[in-house]
């Protein structure tokens, strides 16, 4: 299935991708989306909230897990285009 992203959707996806299922810290994914500081990285939760509902009204489920105090990690196949 084919889902839309936005910019900022697909390079989250796509760095949790290349971690290849390592966990991502929540500073280091805030950077690499676009957010210019620490604070900043809370509205990583806001993108992949955004994400879990595209997913689901997809018909799937998001493989991607918050370690809490840590950061993001992929659990699952995701093919970013």
């Amino acid at each position: 299935m084919i889902i839309k992203l936005s910019g900022r959707e697909a390079t989250l996806l796509s760095t949790l991708v290349a971690a290849n299922g390592t966990i991502v810290p929540r500073a280091e994914l805030g950077l690499a989306v676009g957010y210019d500081s620490v604070s900043d990285t809370r509205s990583l939760d806001a993108v992949v909230q955004r994400l879990r509902v595209k997913a689901r009204e997809a018909g799937t489920e998001l493989p991607v897990h918050v370690i809490h105090g840590v950061g993001f990690q992929l659990s699952g196949n995701v093919i970013v285009s």
